[in-house]
């Protein structure tokens, strides 16, 4: 977590501008750095239909600082290793 934080704030310093293109599917460690990078407000482009698949759901539900609207894309997948049973 702390590898992406950093990653992030260095480039956003940078004046970089993240892209999540049209019909990508962004999961884990590309979903952690677009949440990171939303919170810190980095220069984030995210297509409609680009696909979040997070892989510990409870987590992105609990966590509280992450923009209304990113936690209902990244919610709106089911996980990689969806478990009826979890």
């Amino acid at each position: 977590m702390r590898d992406w934080k950093l990653h992030v704030q260095l480039n956003d310093l940078r004046g970089a501008r993240f892209v999540i293109p049209a019909g990508a599917t962004c999961a884990s460690a590309c979903a952690i750095a677009t949440g990171l990078g939303l919170y810190i407000g980095a220069d984030f482009s995210i297509a409609g239909n680009a696909i979040f698949v997070p892989h510990n759901v409870e987590a992105i539900r609990a966590e509280a600082r992450m923009p209304r609207d990113f936690r209902a894309l990244m919610l709106k997948n089911k996980p990689f290793h969806y478990n009826e049973g979890n």
